[in-house]
């Protein structure tokens, strides 16, 4: 099971070569995004809590991000960002605004994630035709060329991370949660 070390406080950049050759400066993801958690992503379950559904799922999507989170940084991205080039190659140049609105995320947190895209090459922000306000986005060639990787990547991690669970189970797993999620997602 991968390991993933933050600093203690503030945001560091690290500055490397990814796997396709593009020089990346990697940010040290502050501590709140797991949770409060310093040091290692938290993996214990305290035997108090185990018994509770909301404490367990809550570690598991924190130790399945952090996973995730260190094997798109291999590319220089975060699984977001991942998530927005699938969603663009298959439905082609899309208004930023509504492509936000379809992924529940705001407008400065939609800037941010192209923004990291863009220099990475993989996406372009164009002018919309008739209104010079809205920008559409797509996907490059060299967007194009990396998805694959990414969807590995992404596959690879979840197959690992539920290697615990029969096909069945894992199966199911998947969709319960979703299901779940349904039922809960007030739009």
């Amino acid at each position: 099971m991968a390991k993933t070390k933050l600093a203690k406080s503030g945001t560091k950049t690290k500055s490397k070569t990814n796997s396709l050759g593009s020089s990346v400066s990697k940010k040290v993801v502050p501590n709140d995004v797991y949770g409060g958690h310093y040091g290692d992503v938290p993996c214990k379950v305290h035997p108090v809590l185990a018994g509770y559904f909301g404490y367990c799922h809550a570690k598991s999507a924190l130790l399945f991000r952090a996973e995730l989170v260190a094997e798109y940084s291999k590319v220089g991205m975060q699984p977001p960002q991942a998530g927005l080039l699938d969603i663009l190659s298959k439905s082609g140049p899309m208004n930023q605004l509504t492509l936000g609105e379809q992924m529940g995320v705001d407008k400065a947190t939609m800037v941010k994630l192209i923004d990291g895209i863009e220099a990475l090459g993989f996406i372009t922000r164009k002018t919309h035709p008739t209104d010079r306000r809205a920008k559409i986005v797509e996907v490059t060639p060299a967007g194009k060329k990396v998805l694959p990787k990414l969807l590995q990547m992404r596959n690879r991690t979840e197959k690992e991370f539920l290697s615990g669970l029969t096909e069945q189970e894992a199966e199911t797993y998947r969709e319960l949660t979703f299901k779940l999620f349904l039922s809960r997602f007030k739009a």
